[in-house]
């Protein structure tokens, strides 16, 4: 093989490694009620995976694109378990706190919330969601 063979297969090589070949898979969606069909329009969607987390914020129109701390837009490939956080309006009335949740409290633990994704690929991921039933 020539010089000037191997600088280009290296030089090549680098580049695909700089460009990060696509990186992660993006996972993108939208939070809506399910009994109409209404968007959530606040909080955070939140993928965690063996001590990895991904976050996404629920945009006014229910919308959200997943963004991790660790790698940047995208999740890596594998299973996550999905909940939300920050749905709750909270005010200050009468020397005390009030919390009106929008969404069932079940959604806001990974436990409980029934919610997970496997990531394979870039994808839509649509999420579902009960309304606050006061119970």
């Amino acid at each position: 093989m020539t010089k000037e063979k191997t600088l280009f297969i290296c030089f090549s090589l680098l580049l695909l490694s700089i460009s990060g070949c696509g990186g992660d898979p993006k996972v993108t969606g939208k939070v809506t009620y399910l009994d109409d069909k209404s968007p959530v329009t606040a909080g955070t969607v939140i993928f965690a995976k063996d001590g990895y987390t991904g976050r996404a914020e629920i945009g006014k129109n229910g919308s959200y694109s997943v963004h991790s701390d660790a790698k940047g837009y995208g999740l890596p490939t594998g299973t996550y378990r999905v909940y939300l956080e920050g749905t709750a309006k909270t005010t200050v009335e009468g020397g005390g706190v009030k919390t009106e949740h929008q969404i069932d409290p079940k959604y806001y633990k990974p436990e409980t919330s029934g919610l997970s994704l496997t990531v394979e690929g870039s994808q839509t991921y649509n999420i579902e969601v009960e309304r606050y039933s006061g119970e």
